[in-house]
């Protein structure tokens, strides 16, 4: 069998690509790119938990408030300071209250401040006011 003079019926030789890959440049930058990625989204969540955190705690502290609120209009608290602590959700909170009295004669003004810690009340997470009739 003779062999063709044409080599358009030849099989063409494999050729190999100089460029098979990434490059260290390319794959350095594509991991600084998704370094900033990460790290912003990191810090956008820890900010949501956070807010999430103080929103829990001046919810919980509003209700504690509000409750002993209600405590001192019916066990018809007289004016001064008290102070104490409370369980709710699984949590200690401490409250101080104030009743005074208001402008009007037959009104007493309770101030309920709410803490997580003890004694700490000008980092309160909550504080909510009430009144009561002043008639013994």
């Amino acid at each position: 069998m003779a062999v063709p003079r044409n080599s358009h019926h030849l099989p063409k030789p494999l050729v190999f690509k100089a460029h098979a890959g990434f490059s260290l440049i390319e794959v350095l930058v594509a991991l600084l790119i998704l370094g900033l990625v990460l790290g912003a989204s990191s810090q956008l969540v820890g900010g949501a938990l956070n807010t999430v955190s103080a929103l829990e705690a001046n919810t919980i502290g509003s209700w504690v408030a509000l409750n002993q609120i209600s405590i001192a209009q019916l066990n018809k608290a007289s004016e001064g300071e008290a102070t104490g602590e409370t369980t709710m959700a699984g949590r200690t909170w401490y409250w101080r209250q104030t009743v005074k009295a208001t402008p009007e004669a037959e009104l007493l003004e309770i101030t309920v401040e709410v803490s997580s810690k003890a004694d700490n009340f000008e980092q309160r997470v909550a504080i909510e006011r009430g009144f009561r009739l002043a008639t013994p």
